[in-house]
Protein backbone atom coordinates (compact mmCIF):
# COMPACT_ATOMS: atom_id res chain seq x y z
CA UNK A 1 0.00 0.00 0.00
CA UNK A 2 0.65 3.36 -1.00
CA UNK A 3 0.98 6.60 1.37
CA UNK A 4 1.57 10.23 0.33
CA UNK A 5 2.35 13.10 2.78
CA UNK A 6 1.81 16.24 1.92
CA UNK A 7 3.73 19.51 2.91
CA UNK A 8 3.87 22.83 1.50
CA UNK A 9 6.19 25.97 2.47
CA UNK A 10 9.04 27.28 0.35
CA UNK A 11 8.65 24.32 -1.74
CA UNK A 12 5.96 21.00 -1.96
CA UNK A 13 7.09 18.20 -0.16
CA UNK A 14 5.09 15.10 -1.09
CA UNK A 15 6.81 12.18 1.26
CA UNK A 16 5.89 8.29 -0.40
CA UNK A 17 5.92 5.50 2.34
CA UNK A 18 5.10 1.61 1.29
CA UNK A 19 5.45 0.54 -2.60
CA UNK A 20 5.20 2.32 -5.61
CA UNK A 21 4.17 0.17 -8.28
CA UNK A 22 3.05 0.89 -12.24
CA UNK A 23 -0.53 1.77 -10.94
CA UNK A 24 0.57 4.75 -9.06
CA UNK A 25 2.53 6.65 -11.92
CA UNK A 26 -0.99 7.65 -13.57
CA UNK A 27 -2.31 8.85 -9.88
CA UNK A 28 0.86 10.39 -8.94
CA UNK A 29 1.41 12.17 -12.70
CA UNK A 30 -2.14 13.82 -11.56
CA UNK A 31 -0.63 14.52 -8.19
CA UNK A 32 2.33 16.62 -9.71
CA UNK A 33 0.42 18.05 -12.31
CA UNK A 34 -1.89 19.60 -9.63
CA UNK A 35 0.72 21.23 -7.52
CA UNK A 36 1.65 23.81 -10.66
CA UNK A 37 1.79 27.16 -8.55
CA UNK A 38 5.42 27.55 -9.61
CA UNK A 39 6.94 26.25 -5.99
CA UNK A 40 9.87 23.37 -6.38
CA UNK A 41 8.49 20.02 -5.86
CA UNK A 42 10.53 17.42 -3.60
CA UNK A 43 9.40 13.75 -3.93
CA UNK A 44 11.22 12.22 -0.56
CA UNK A 45 11.45 8.55 -0.93
CA UNK A 46 13.00 7.98 2.46
CA UNK A 47 9.90 5.65 3.32
CA UNK A 48 9.48 3.51 0.45
CA UNK A 49 10.27 -0.13 0.37
CA UNK A 50 9.62 -1.42 -3.07
CA UNK A 51 9.63 0.06 -6.24
CA UNK A 52 9.06 -1.09 -10.13
CA UNK A 53 10.80 -0.64 -13.23
CA UNK A 54 7.72 1.89 -14.38
CA UNK A 55 8.06 3.95 -11.43
CA UNK A 56 11.83 3.69 -11.87
CA UNK A 57 11.49 5.45 -15.53
CA UNK A 58 9.06 7.85 -13.76
CA UNK A 59 11.03 9.24 -11.04
CA UNK A 60 14.36 9.48 -13.31
CA UNK A 61 11.74 11.79 -15.82
CA UNK A 62 10.29 13.52 -13.18
CA UNK A 63 14.06 14.50 -12.16
CA UNK A 64 14.93 15.32 -15.46
CA UNK A 65 12.01 17.72 -15.72
CA UNK A 66 13.46 19.31 -12.41
CA UNK A 67 11.81 17.39 -9.72
CA UNK A 68 13.99 16.95 -6.41
CA UNK A 69 14.27 13.33 -5.66
CA UNK A 70 14.85 13.37 -1.71
CA UNK A 71 16.33 10.57 0.53
CA UNK A 72 16.16 8.16 -2.46
CA UNK A 73 17.78 4.99 -1.57
CA UNK A 74 20.97 4.15 -3.01
CA UNK A 75 19.32 1.22 -5.06
CA UNK A 76 16.40 3.05 -6.47
CA UNK A 77 19.52 5.70 -7.72
CA UNK A 78 21.92 3.35 -9.08
CA UNK A 79 18.45 1.48 -11.33
CA UNK A 80 17.08 4.92 -12.55
CA UNK A 81 21.11 5.65 -13.78
CA UNK A 82 21.19 1.85 -15.63
CA UNK A 83 18.27 2.59 -16.92
CA UNK A 84 19.25 6.47 -18.15
CA UNK A 85 22.32 4.62 -19.78
CA UNK A 86 19.77 2.10 -21.40
CA UNK A 87 16.89 3.68 -22.73
CA UNK A 88 14.39 1.39 -23.02
CA UNK A 89 12.85 0.05 -26.57
CA UNK A 90 9.55 -2.04 -26.42
CA UNK A 91 10.22 -5.30 -27.17
CA UNK A 92 8.23 -4.76 -30.80
CA UNK A 93 10.73 -2.74 -31.62
CA UNK A 94 13.09 -5.95 -31.95
CA UNK A 95 11.96 -8.35 -34.53
CA UNK A 96 11.63 -12.06 -33.64
CA UNK A 97 12.47 -14.46 -36.19
CA UNK A 98 11.22 -18.25 -36.06
CA UNK A 99 11.90 -20.35 -38.28
CA UNK A 100 9.33 -22.69 -38.27
CA UNK A 101 9.29 -26.35 -40.32
CA UNK A 102 6.24 -28.10 -41.53
CA UNK A 103 6.20 -31.26 -42.94
CA UNK A 104 2.93 -32.49 -44.75
CA UNK A 105 2.76 -35.69 -46.62
CA UNK A 106 4.13 -35.61 -50.23
CA UNK A 107 5.51 -32.43 -49.82
CA UNK A 108 8.88 -32.24 -50.17
CA UNK A 109 11.25 -30.19 -47.76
Amino acid sequence: MLRIQRTADREVVLTFSGRLQADNVSELAALLEAEGDGRAIVLDLKDVVLVDRDIVRFLGARERDGIVLRNCPPYIREWIAREEEQPWTPYTQHPISLTVATTRPGVPR
